[in-house]
C-alpha cells in the first residue's frame, strides 16, 4: 500500500513494501519525492525517460540508522502496533525528509555527491548526474553547473556508464540554454 501527496511543486510517495516469510511478514517503508520542475525539464530534454519519474527517495531505515528498518507482523494482533509505529516513524522521520528534499536547494546536495550517502537516495549514477545538472540549471548556479558537468562526465566515462550518451545530450542542451538565459534562478 502507499500514500501520495500531490503539491504544486512536488509529489510525495510513502510506500509500504511487504516481504512474506513462512512465519511472519516484514514491512519496509520507502519514501519518494518528485520535484516537478526538475522532472519536467529532464523529460523535455529526454522524452524516453517518462514524464512521471521520482527525483529521489530512500528506505526510511536509511534515515534512522543507515540500513533497513523492518516492522514484523507475526499475527493479526501485531497489525495495530506495527501500523502505529510506522505512522509515528513516518511523521517523525519521513515528513521532515520529504519536506527538506522537496526543495531543489537541498536536493542538489544529494545529486552533487557520488558517495554511499548519495546512492542511498539516488542510486543510478547517470540519473543522479542528469538531475545534478538540471538542478544547477534551474537554480541558476552557473559555476556549479559547469563544475558538475565536468565532474559527472568524468565519473560516467570512468565507469563506462551506459547512460553517458543521454547525459551528454542533456548537458549540451542545457549549456545551449544557459547561453540564452541570465544568471537568475529559473524557479
Amino acid at each position: 500500500g502507499c500514500f501520495e501527496a500531490i503539491m504544486p511543486s512536488a509529489r510525495w510517495r510513502v510506500e509500504c513494501r511487504f516481504i512474506k516469510h513462512k512465519s511472519d511478514v516484514n514491512v519496509l517503508v520507502h519514501l519518494s519525492i518528485r520535484i516537478n520542475a526538475l522532472e519536467e525539464l529532464l523529460y523535455d530534454l529526454d522524452s524516453t525517460r517518462g514524464p512521471n519519474r521520482y527525483s529521489l527517495g530512500t528506505e526510511i531505515g536509511n534515515l534512522i540508522n543507515g540500513g533497513q528498518k523492518r516492522w514484523i507482523v507475526v499475527t493479526s494482533a501485531d497489525i495495530q502496533t506495527v501500523s502505529l509505529s510506522i505512522l509515528d516513524t513516518v511523521i517523525k522521520v519521513g515528513v521532515p525528509y520529504l519536506e527538506k528534499y522537496s526543495l531543489l536547494k537541498h536536493a542538489i546536495d544529494i545529486f552533487y555527491n557520488d558517495d554511499k550517502s548519495a546512492w542511498l537516495h539516488s542510486p543510478i549514477d547517470d540519473a543522479r548526474a542528469k538531475r545534478a545538472l538540471g538542478a544547477a540549471f534551474l537554480l541558476g548556479d552557473v559555476p556549479m553547473f559547469h563544475e558538475m558537468s565536468k565532474r559527472k562526465t568524468i565519473l560516467l566515462e570512468n565507469r563506462s556508464d551506459s547512460g553517458i550518451d543521454s547525459f551528454i545530450k542533456i548537458k549540451k542542451e542545457l549549456e545551449a540554454r544557459l547561453e540564452h538565459t541570465s544568471r537568475r534562478p529559473l524557479i
